[in-house]
């Protein structure tokens, strides 16, 4: 491999790692992460073919999850050849092994059968790591090209890194599923629970928010968490909201919000910022429907008019200020018409 060619290599591994890091927090199971990864390994060209699966100790059993090729395997078929060509014996639960030459007689994890079918098919490198998904099941991914003494220096070390990272998440799932059932405790809870990324796209919704604000999780993925804006409150509110995050300080306050059908709903939400293992910044905000009828009434008494439950002049001069602030760049007119 060219030093050009090497760079190009080590920047496109970089983003395609980058959208597998993305996209790891918003999947459930392992099966759905091994298929995300294959899906976007295949991006990268050099890689001929590859499989992700997972191997159960006590059957001596490797169950394929998903694989890309430019072979006629079928997916029956490939799991057959894998288990009666792969040897299980070899593998360990921190696996990670580099053969660049397959025509060489050393260490190799496939029978001389398998190996016939991949110099058929120019195939003389291959990368296969593995990981600890619980005692019994380790999950594996082979990744596999035509060239010679492809896997090395700063390419293996990319990976390698990628094997922890992943470690690492994985101990994260396994530390919520095993401890405490977290993740059906926060789907079956009535409690607002939402996850965004650092620039406030939702990543994760409850069932919850789904009915407080209407909107189905297929509507609110991918959105920005002003969906939810009513234009009640003052711009104040929304800067210490985020000079907050921006600092990691975590934010408590009540929203003034409005859902799909543009019904106003209160919640108190505590917003905490976190650091994924990728030095990037999540925010997971909890809340409550805001039941204090005191401050209720007193927010009612802000905004409402006691007598016609109508919308007040408070709440149009924040209107106003909110739109003068957002508009202060362009170049407008307003009309301001009322009476005493």
């Amino acid at each position: 491999m060219t030093n050009q060619n090497h760079i190009y290599s080590i920047e496109k591994i970089d983003k395609i790692l980058e959208n597998i890091y993305e996209n790891v927090f918003k999947l459930r199971s392992f099966k759905d992460i091994l298929t995300d990864i294959n899906l976007n390994l295949d991006q990268y060209d050099d890689f001929v073919f590859i499989w992700t699966g997972i191997y159960n100790k006590e059957k001596q059993f490797i169950q394929l999850v998903s694989f890309s090729d430019h072979f006629n395997f079928r997916f029956d078929q490939l799991e057959k050849e894998l288990n009666q060509n792969f040897d299980l014996k070899l593998s360990q639960d921190f696996l990670f092994h580099i053969n660049n030459d397959i025509t060489e007689i050393k260490k190799n994890y496939y029978t001389p059968i398998f190996k016939d079918i991949l110099m058929k098919n120019f195939i003389y490198s291959y990368l296969i790591f593995g990981l600890p998904i619980n005692p019994k099941e380790t999950i594996l991914i082979c990744l596999f090209t035509q060239k010679k003494g492809y896997f090395v220096n700063a390419f293996v070390e990319k990976i390698h890194n990628f094997q922890k990272n992943l470690s690492i998440f994985i101990n994260f799932i396994n530390n919520i599923k095993y401890n405490a059932n977290f993740y059906s405790a926060i789907e079956q809870s009535k409690t607002w629970f939402l996850i965004t990324d650092e620039n406030g796209i939702i990543e994760y919704v409850n069932p919850y928010v789904e009915k407080i604000t209407g909107y189905s999780k297929k509507e609110l993925i991918g959105k920005k968490t002003n969906i939810f804006k009513s234009g009640l409150q003052p711009t104040e509110f929304y800067k210490k909201l985020w000079t907050n995050l921006n600092q990691n300080i975590s934010f408590y306050g009540t929203f003034i919000n409005l859902n799909k059908y543009n019904e106003l709903f209160y919640i108190k939400q505590h917003i905490i910022p976190v650091e994924t293992f990728q030095n990037k910044k999540k925010y997971i905000s909890i809340g409550f429907l805001n039941q204090d009828s005191s401050h209720l009434y007193n927010l009612d008494i802000e905004f409402f008019d006691p007598l016609t439950k109508l919308p007040n002049e408070a709440i149009f001069l924040n209107y106003i200020n909110n739109q003068l602030e957002y508009n202060k760049n362009k170049i407008y007119a307003m009309y301001y018409i009322g009476y005493t």
